[in-house]
């Protein structure tokens, strides 16, 4: 994982998990609708071709998979990014939520914290690189 690009995103991700739950919501919604009217439950005849509310079920189960698949692995790299922000000093962990998470620019932060913006930029570079050393070396040992 790049843990630059994934704190850029941070915020992506919590909005695309919010657009998969509406479209989760709906799409069950949509598939127990069309379950209710579904066949009566008699034995098919050999060489019975499925039929579309039968096709138009198991699109929508289908669906239902790759978004709860992806909603899964958006939460993951959430996880991990709120666990590696933990693994920094406080002082760190503050300015990078401010940029990543708040969406503030450096300068403010440079002026909230009282230091200058090459100081804030330093620090983000350094807290960047060590969160992906931190993630990197725990890929390691997993393997």
């Amino acid at each position: 994982m790049n843990i630059k690009r994934a704190l850029e995103n941070y915020n992506n991700y919590n909005v695309r998990i919010a657009v998969i739950e509406i479209e989760l919501f709906r799409l069950k919604q949509e598939e127990a609708s069309l379950k209710s009217a579904k066949l009566d439950g008699m034995p098919r005849a050999t060489g019975f071709t499925e039929s579309s509310i039968e096709n138009e079920i198991i699109n929508k189960l289908t669906r239902i998979e790759e978004l709860e698949t992806e909603r899964q692995q958006l939460n993951l790299e959430i996880s991990i990014i709120d666990k590696l922000i933990l693994t920094l000093k406080k002082n760190t962990q503050d300015i990078v939520n401010m940029r990543y998470k708040e969406k503030v620019t450096i300068e403010y932060i440079a002026d909230k914290k009282g230091r200058t913006y090459r100081a804030i930029t330093s620090i983000l570079g350094k807290a960047i690189s060590d969160m992906q050393e931190e993630y990197s070396k725990n890929c390691k040992n997993s393997i």
